[in-house]
C-alpha cells in the first residue's frame, strides 16, 4: 500500500510512512484479517473450500445411492405389476446421473493446482478471454500475453488494494468453474489505470459456487498488500509482472467518471469503500475496496475526469 500524502510504498503492518512519518489508518477488519492470513498461511481458504465441497459431495452421492437402493426395490415391484420398463428406466437413469455429477465435481476439484490455476484450466480460460494478446475492448484494452511494464516516460503513481469487483461473470462444469474478471489491484500511473490480478491461490476459480477471489480478498489482504508493494517495486525497477491474461489497462485519457464512497460503520469489517470508473463509451467498472490507503492519490491525480461521491 502507499502513503496518502508521499505517494510510497508502506510496509505492512507498518503504522506510519517511512518516507514522510504520515501515520497510517487501518479498520478493524484488515487488522483482523491479517491474524486469519497468517493463520492460514501461503494456501489460505481455497483447499479448505476445496475439502469442503468435496465431503458436502461425498454425502450426496451416500445419499443417492440410498435412494437408488429404494428406487430399485420399489421399480422391481411396480414393473412385474404393470408398470413400463421405460418408466423405471428414466427414474433409475436420472438418479445415477445425478450420482456421476457429483463424482465429476470431485475430479475437477481434485485436479486444481492451487499455486497456478490459471494454467491449470487454462481450456476454460480461453473460453472466457478468447484470443490472447493486446486487444482493444470497448475503450479498454487486455493485456493477454503482452507484458505488463511502464512504457518510455510512465511513471506509478499510486495503488488500491485489495479489490473485489461487484461485476461477475464465470464459465466452466461442475464443480469447478474460472471467472472472468479476477483483478485485485488497481495500479495509478501517470498515463494509464492498470487493473491487475496478483496471483494468489485459487484466484479466479468458483469452487462449488464460492468465489475463491472473494476470500482472498477477505482473508489474504496482508498478502495481496505485501504482493502488491513488490509488483510495483517490480514496475519501477523496469520489470515485467506475472499477470492473468484478463489483467487490463484504461488510458487516462479515455476515463469519463471516477467514482469513490467511504464506508463507515460494521460494514467496514468488510470493505473500507467502493471505487468506480466510466469509460468514454459509458463501460462501468465497481469495486469494492478493503483499504482507501491512496484513494485520495486518486482523487487528486485524476486532473479532467468528473469526480461523484457514491
Amino acid at each position: 500500500m502507499n502513503c496518502t500524502s508521499c505517494g510510497q510504498p508502506i510496509p505492512d503492518g507498518s503504522d506510519v510512512c517511512p518516507s514522510c512519518g504520515t501515520n497510517v489508518k487501518r479498520g478493524i477488519g484488515s487488522k483482523v484479517s491479517s491474524i486469519v492470513d497468517n493463520a492460514l498461511g501461503p494456501q489460505g481458504m481455497a483447499p479448505v473450500n476445496a475439502k469442503v465441497v468435496q465431503i458436502t459431495n461425498y454425502i450426496g452421492i451416500l445419499v443417492i445411492l440410498l435412494i437408488l437402493v429404494i428406487e430399485l426395490v420399489i421399480f422391481t415391484f411396480a414393473v412385474m405389476h404393470g408398470l413400463p420398463l421405460y418408466l423405471a428406466a428414466i427414474f433409475i437413469g436420472f438418479t445415477i446421473l445425478l450420482m456421476g455429477l457429483f463424482l465429476y465435481s470431485n475430479h475437477r476439484i481434485r485436479k486444481i493446482n492451487f499455486s497456478n490455476p490459471k494454467e491449470e484450466y487454462s481450456s476454460d480460460l480461453q473460453k472466457v478471454y478468447g484470443k490472447r494478446g493486446s486487444v482493444e475492448i470497448k475503450g479498454t484494452t487486455l493485456f493477454g500475453d503482452s507484458a505488463v511494464k511502464l512504457d518510455d516516460g510512465e511513471s506509478v503513481i499510486a495503488s488500491l488494494t485489495p479489490i473485489y469487483r461487484l461485476q461477475m461473470e464465470f464459465t466452466g462444469a461442475s464443480g469447478v468453474s474460472v471467472e472472468k474478471f479476477t483483478e485485485n489491484t488497481i495500479l495509478l500511473t501517470s498515463r494509464r489505470v492498470m487493473f491487475i490480478t496478483i496471483p494468489l491461490p485459487g484466484q479466479g476459480l468458483l469452487i462449488g459456487g464460492g468465489s475463491q477471489d472473494m476470500w482472498n480478498d477477505m482473508l489474504k489482504r496482508k498478502t495481496i498488500r505485501e504482493m502488491a508493494s513488490k509488483a510495483l517495486e517490480t514496475l519501477k525497477g523496469g520489470s515485467t509482472l506475472d499477470h492473468f491474461p484478463n489483467d487490463f489497462y484504461v488510458s487516462r485519457d479515455a476515463l469519463e467518471q471516477f467514482q469513490y464512497m467511504k464506508v463507515v460503520g460494521p460494514i467496514k469489517m468488510a470493505y473500507a469503500g467502493a471505487v468506480g470508473f466510466r469509460v468514454l463509451d459509458s463501460k462501468k467498472l465497481r469495486y469494492n475496496v478493503v483499504d482507501l490507503t491512496g484513494l485520495d492519490v486518486f482523487i487528486n491525480e485524476l486532473n479532467g475526469v468528473k469526480k461523484h461521491i457514491i
